[in-house]
């Protein structure tokens, strides 16, 4: 079975690569984009199986960059996880426009 390809958005360089180590070790393909407009570009390009992003990522809000993300999917939208996040609001927001936001204490790797 090939890995499945994975987007993440985060823009901590330090957490981003250790999201990204984890993941490839549990045999996903990551691209790691640290913006809004990186993310949607690499995205358009890679054609990921699932989308992993911190909803905190500054120059934009989850509600409307997920469903963005969500419609680089076609027909069948993309699944988008947002990872748990310091501030209520922004969680509901994504949670809103579409992704499953993960809650505090949850293991990434089993959402997957």
């Amino acid at each position: 079975m090939s890995p499945k390809r994975l987007l993440l958005l985060h823009e901590d360089r330090i957490l981003g690569d250790l999201l990204r180590e984890k993941l490839e070790m549990a045999n996903f393909t990551v691209n790691v984009a640290r913006s809004a407009d990186a993310g949607l570009k690499l995205g358009g390009e890679r054609q990921p199986d699932v989308v992993v992003l911190d909803p905190l990522l500054p120059g934009t809000s989850p509600a409307t960059l997920i469903p963005s993300l969500r419609a680089l999917g076609g027909e069948k939208p993309l699944p988008v996880i947002a990872l748990p996040a310091s501030r209520q609001l922004i969680a509901d927001n994504a949670s809103e426009a579409g992704a499953t936001v993960m809650p505090r204490g949850t293991n990434l790797l089993d959402d997957l």
